[in-house]
């Protein structure tokens, strides 16, 4: 009986594994891709009209003007109406300000730059790549299950 209730706990630790890593892949594949609030900000442009958003870690794609930026992330695009001398393409910031829905710019009120952005997005997807590497070799395959090899 022992022995029977060890292999369906590593049966289930093993599927509760899988689960969770589908889990942190899906998340992290959603978070990068789909920004919430800039998504729901250009679904109805004219809801957010005046309104404050905040965009968050987008990357400087091109700089218009002094008092004009613009910011990518994934597939977004924001027309950012700020000052733009300290700027540089490439850098990462979170930008916060208000929406005007007429040319689809957003007014900085705040910005921070996030250094090391890169680094981290670097070391996250190793990670992924590493966890995925090894996973196969923490389980076996034993009577058409999958088993853990501890």
């Amino acid at each position: 009986m022992s022995a029977w209730s060890d292999a369906n706990r590593r049966i289930v630790l093993g599927i509760a594994g899988g689960a969770l890593l589908a889990l942190m892949l899906g998340s992290a594949v959603y978070v990068e891709l789909v920004p919430q609030e800039w998504g729901a900000v250009i679904a109805d442009p004219a809801a957010w009209d005046g309104k404050e958003v905040l965009v968050s870690l987008y990357t400087v794609e091109a700089i218009e003007g002094p008092d004009r930026y613009v910011l990518r992330h994934g597939v977004w695009t924001v027309q950012v109406d700020g000052p733009s001398a300290d700027l540089r393409v490439g850098v990462d910031l979170s930008v916060r300000g208000l929406f005007r829905a007429s040319d689809g710019a957003l007014v900085e009120t705040w910005r921070e730059l996030a250094p090391g952005r890169q680094g981290k997005r670097i070391l996250g997807l190793g990670s992924i790549v590493v966890l995925g590497a090894l996973w196969p070799s923490l389980f076996r395959r034993k009577q058409g299950f999958l088993v853990s090899r501890a």
